[in-house]
């Protein structure tokens, strides 16, 4: 007799006494650890493995399957696609075992929470109200997880009032749970938040703790949408506050506090005291930073309440001497919070303020520069900026000062940017209230410049050559100091050139702007005349290479105009200087022949960008070019063997009033929006529509320089020139033309294509080079300041300078078009965007069941009828059955917009169910 052998009954007969011949769980963690160094053979195991998980979800041992489950559920997490196997968890879902069913709910929350299925949400949804009603608390309590998990708006308008019902459960502990997924059902149906929301708002009354808790944290969230909708809460939550002894609780009144008192200030009277009475009596530092935290976020602290203010910072204080950078940190946000009320505060802890700039956390060292500048005065600037730039120093330096690794660490780019941002912003402040002298300011800013040579910031550059200009322009008894300072950066070697990639042509532009204020100093005898500095400068060859750079067209653009305007400066220097009356003692045949070799080096020079493929270096050079060729020709026909002559009237008056009709002053960054536009002036109409067409087709055809006779005839026919071009255009032919001219423009530039000589019209003047930049070198070299020394500096007298003030114009004139931008808010992991003013305490269309959604149906209705989609409607009449307790009965008939919606989707459904 023979004996069939069954190797799956043999398995499963073995498998309660431990023993399983199957993959575990811990069995594919230690094949996935095995081959994770070879990429192929982890893709084939894992390949491998899904496969053999589908051939165990095919059998029907539940013990094999829910493993099958499980380690599919961990595979998920790798990024495969799990979303084929729903309905297999659905099966280990309603299983009797309890560590079954907790598989899978495991492996529902892992598939179905990023991507749902509502199939096969649709079907457990029967799953989960009968787990919810189970005699097995734990279970009920697995199935409420899940439901905050996974719940979709279909999925919360059905499973709703099952979870209501859970809110009277004799557990505590499902009592929490399900307050707790009332939240999310609240954020998916928001609805529900009108009918169901006094369920919840009851369990702040609960016995239990916990409960009571769990319904605070779901109205503190709630809160942070629309606040007004829980005022109405106030006595009963400020019960609580006063009665707990739970710290944690008490947080999260304070957080709901701090919402309700923005849209009920006079809460203020009542909280205020109290809280204060908690934040001295308690010992939790928690509790102490959030009752702070209430009383700023909730604006319950005015400039009248100087007292409490002065409590608040002897509290934050102990902040920032813990040793916890958490508590360091939030001390400081809060401590940020009221000085900006109360600036006054911050100088009578300067100490600590000081001190956290020297803290080890960058986060720290960055949030203390917001408010630096509230600390500075006449009297501490220079131990300020002192204190800042030493954060500048590089390590290698700082050991050389004495400074060990710990006290002195390596700070990124972003931080060290802010910082000399906040440098800057603390010495221009109050159009320079604070600076005690500017050669002190002057040394700061090279300092500056010196470091970043090392630390080689982007920005920087272009942030201190800026404030060159605004001192050159505020403070004309510096404009001496400060052009001397820009000769040693405009005059330098190729290497330092390139840490001024973006503030070159700003040092550029004031060697143009104020050479004869650098003449006209006495105090400082060595000086570089305007011919040193032009030959100099154009004698350098990478100033050539800029033309070929992209990023630097801006430069060399200043750097045509500005030389242009310091030569006609040095042309005129001795000759009345600004009144260029002729002065015979300054003018001789040596200053003659010398001006007409500067002319010629000029000349020779801006002949390099003639054809420069960047349209605004070309037009300056060429356009310059001219003007300096009849200065020459002007200059060589006035030249004698007896003497010179006088100067030609193009070189003192002609060429000086190209750049010196205005003195230039400082202009306020809101001046322009203080003119007001002409309330009769329309941009947008044509003054005469006819005289416009022609124009507009001459202009078509004035590209054609070099137009052949055929082209030319196409308004004289005998080819002689027309006596008004206009007047020869017929207004009917304006079309034919237009035409014909852009068939003839076509074929000019095919014709012109391969013409290297050609330059187009749409040529791109960004073209990328491989020359690099090269950035400029003090011939002299820049002096050293030493800035990180440890000695106490000795004090700076200030001295008296005149301080040019804007140029403002009348009061600012808003454009009414203009609207504010709002700033862009973090986006949550959990959407709440559903409760965004949503009001409970509206009033809803009757005390009918459903009503509200009814009404809204009806309004889809009318939509699509009045956008013509036909929507068929039984005529039926039904009955309307009124609800009593909130919530709708079973056997309460739909009406008739709400059946006919809802048939195609509930067939749909049926067919499903019944496979």
């Amino acid at each position: 007799m023979s004996i069939s052998f069954q190797p799956e009954l043999v398995r499963a007969r073995l498998r309660p006494f431990g023993i399983s011949f199957e993959k575990s769980l811990t069995d594919l963690i230690k094949g996935i650890r095995l081959n994770n160094s070879n990429p192929e053979r982890l893709y084939k195991f894992l390949e491998d493995s899904i496969q053999e998980c589908k051939d165990e979800l095919k059998t029907n041992d539940s013990e094999l399957k829910s493993m099958a489950v499980l380690k599919l559920a961990y595979l998920e997490m790798y990024g495969f696609d799990m979303s084929w196997c729903s309905f297999q968890v659905l099966e280990v879902m309603s299983s009797f075992k309890f560590q079954h069913k907790r598989i899978g709910y495991l492996a529902a929350l892992e598939i179905f929470m990023g991507n749902p299925n509502d199939d096969a949400l649709m079907l457990m949804t029967n799953l989960l109200k009968k787990d919810l009603h189970s005699s097995n608390y734990v279970e009920t309590g697995l199935a409420l997880s899940g439901i905050a998990t996974i719940v979709t708006p279909d999925l919360a308008q059905d499973i709703c009032e099952d979870i209501v019902k859970m809110l009277n459960h004799s557990k505590p502990f499902i009592r929490t749970k399900s307050v707790l997924a009332m939240y999310k059902i609240f954020l998916k149906y928001p609805e529900a938040l009108r009918n169901y929301f006094p369920r919840v708002e009851e369990k702040l009354k609960d016995e239990d703790t916990s409960v009571v808790s769990a319904t605070v944290n779901v109205i503190c969230e709630l809160s942070t949408k629309n606040p007004k909708n829980y005022i109405d809460l106030v006595p009963q939550l400020f019960e609580l506050f006063l009665n707990s002894n739970n710290n944690w609780m008490m947080i999260r009144l304070l957080k709901l506090f701090s919402s309700l008192s923005l849209v009920e200030p006079r809460l203020k009277f009542k909280l205020l005291p109290e809280i204060l009475k908690k934040m001295q009596n308690t010992q939790a530092s928690s509790l102490v930073y959030e009752c702070i935290n209430c009383i700023l976020t909730g604006r319950m602290l005015t400039p009248a309440d100087e007292h409490i203010a002065e409590m608040i910072i002897d509290e934050l204080v102990a902040f920032f001497q813990s040793d916890d950078q958490n508590l360091r940190y939030v001390g400081l946000l809060a401590f940020i919070k009221t000085v900006r009320i109360y600036k006054k505060f911050i100088r009578k802890h300067e100490k600590v303020v000081l001190a956290a700039i020297d803290d080890e956390d960058l986060t720290i060292k960055g949030k203390v520069l917001d408010i630096v500048h509230y600390l500075v005065t006449a009297d501490n600037i220079v131990t300020v900026v002192q204190r800042l730039l030493m954060e500048l120093i590089p390590i290698d330096e700082a050991d050389q000062h004495g400074e060990s690794q710990s006290q002195h660490q390596a700070i990124p780019d972003s931080l060290k940017l802010q910082i000399i941002t906040e440098i800057l912003k603390i010495c221009s402040a109050e159009n320079y209230a604070s600076v005690p002298s500017f050669e002190w300011y002057l040394a700061v800013l090279k300092d500056l410049m010196r470091l970043n040579k090392i630390n080689k910031v982007k920005g920087v550059d272009k942030l201190v050559s800026e404030t060159f200009i605004d001192i050159a322009i505020r403070v004309p008894s510096m404009r001496s100091a400060v052009y001397k300072v820009c000769i040693d950066y405009c005059i330098t070697d190729a290497e330092d050139q390139k840490n001024l990639t973006n503030g070159l042509k700003n040092f550029v532009w004031i060697l143009g702007e104020y050479y004869i204020d650098y003449i006209q100093d006495d105090e400082d005898d060595d000086k570089l005349n305007g011919y040193q500095i032009i030959a100099d400068i154009v004698s350098q060859p990478g100033i050539l290479d800029l033309a070929d750079s992209p990023l630097s067209d801006d430069t060399l653009a200043i750097f045509i105009s500005s030389l242009v305007k310091l030569f006609a400066a040095f042309a005129n220097e001795g000759l009345g200087n600004q009144s260029y009356e002729f002065d015979p003692d300054s003018w001789d045949l040596r200053r003659y022949e010398a001006l007409i070799e500067l002319n010629s080096k000029l000349i020779k020079w801006l002949s390099n960008f003639e054809q420069c493929i960047n349209f605004e270096i070309q037009e300056r050079a060429c356009s310059f070019l001219e003007v300096l060729k009849l200065l020459n020709e002007s200059l060589r026909t006035h030249i004698t063997h007896e003497g010179p002559p006088p100067p030609p009237t193009f070189l003192t008056k002609a060429l000086p009033s190209m750049f010196n009709s205005y003195p230039l002053k400082p202009i306020g960054v809101s001046v322009q929006a203080k003119i007001p536009k002409p309330t009769d002036l329309d941009l947008e109409l044509v003054i005469d529509a006819s005289s416009w067409e022609a124009l507009s087709t001459l202009a078509l055809d004035s590209t054609f320089d070099n137009a052949s006779d055929s082209e030319a005839s196409l308004f004289s026919g005998n080819g002689s020139e027309p006596e008004s071009e206009i007047d020869l255009i017929d207004q009917d032919s304006v079309t034919e033309v237009v035409e014909d001219v852009s068939k003839r423009k076509k074929e000019r530039l095919a014709r012109l294509k391969d013409d290297p000589y050609y330059i187009s019209l749409d040529s791109d003047s960004n073209v990328p080079s491989s020359k690099s930049s090269t950035p400029p070198k003090t011939a002299n070299g820049a002096k050293k300041t030493k800035t990180a020394t440890k000695t106490k500096p000795k004090p700076i007298r200030r001295e008296k300078v005149l301080i040019l003030d804007d140029e403002e114009g009348g009061d600012v004139v808003s454009d009414p078009e203009t609207k504010p931008v709002k700033s862009r808010k973090k986006k949550l992991i959990i959407d709440s965007s559903n409760l965004d003013n949503f009001d409970i305490t509206a009033e809803q269309p009757g005390d009918v069941a459903g009503a509200y959604e009814v009404e809204q149906l009806r309004k889809q209705l009318v939509a699509e009828s009045a956008a013509g989609i036909q929507t068929e409607v039984p005529k039926a009449k039904t009955k309307v059955t009124k609800k009593k307790s909130g919530t709708k009965k079973k056997g309460s008939k739909k009406l008739p917009e709400e059946s006919a919606l809802k048939t195609e989707k509930k067939k749909k459904r049926k067919a499903i169910i019944d496979e």
